[in-house]
C-alpha cells in the first residue's frame, strides 16, 4: 500500500507548515486592530437598524440608546440570526412608510421569515426580558404609563441599598 504522502509535491511536513500558518495568520488576523474596527463598524450599523426600527415598533420617538445597546447585544447573542434579519425588515417596514399597523398579518402574508424579528424586539424593550434572562427590568417600556398606579414589582423591601442605613434606635421603656 503505498502512502499518499509520499510524492513530492505533498508531503506530511509541507502540509503540516501550511497549516501552521493558516492557523498562526488566522490568529493574527483575528486579533489585529482592523478586524476589530470592521466587526464594530458592520456591528454599529446593524444597531442604528435596531434602533431605528425599535421607535416605530414601540411607537416612540426617542429610546434610551443605552437600554437598546443592551438589549440588541442580548437580542445578537441569544439569537445568532438575529442581525442580519435586521436590514431586510428595516427595508420591509420603510416601505410601509413605518406603519405598524396589522403588521404581524401583513408579515405573516407578506415575508413570514421576518416575522420573529418584531416579536423578539417589542418583547425585549417592554418586557425588558431576552430568552429567560432580564436585561433591562427596571426601564423596561411596560411601566412608565402605570407608574402612577403600579409601583415596580420588587421583592426589595424598601429604596436600593436600603439595607445600608443605620436603623432608628428603639425607643427606651
Amino acid at each position: 500500500m503505498t502512502d499518499l504522502f509520499e510524492n513530492d509535491a505533498l508531503s506530511r511536513r509541507a502540509v503540516l507548515k501550511a497549516g501552521a500558518i493558516a492557523v498562526a495568520a488566522s490568529a493574527v488576523f483575528s486579533l489585529s486592530p482592523l478586524s476589530k474596527v470592521l466587526a464594530d463598524t458592520l456591528s454599529e450599523d446593524v444597531f442604528a437598524d435596531f434602533m431605528a426600527v425599535s421607535q416605530p415598533l414601540c411607537g416612540k420617538q426617542v429610546l434610551d440608546p443605552q437600554v437598546g445597546k443592551v438589549l440588541f447585544q442580548a437580542l445578537t447573542q441569544g439569537n445568532p440570526g438575529f442581525a442580519p434579519l435586521l436590514a431586510p425588515f428595516k427595508q420591509w417596514l420603510s416601505e410601509r412608510a413605518q406603519s405598524t399597523r396589522n403588521l404581524t398579518a401583513d408579515l405573516n402574508a407578506q415575508r413570514k421569515d421576518l416575522a420573529l424579528v418584531p416579536a423578539l424586539m417589542t418583547r425585549a424593550w417592554y418586557l425588558g426580558v431576552v430568552g429567560n434572562h432580564a436585561y433591562a427590568y427596571e426601564q423596561a417600556l411596560m411601566y412608565p404609563p402605570i407608574k402612577d398606579m403600579v409601583v415596580l414589582p420588587t421583592y426589595a423591601r424598601g429604596a436600593p441599598g436600603y439595607w445600608e442605613a443605620k436603623p432608628e434606635p428603639l425607643p427606651a421603656t
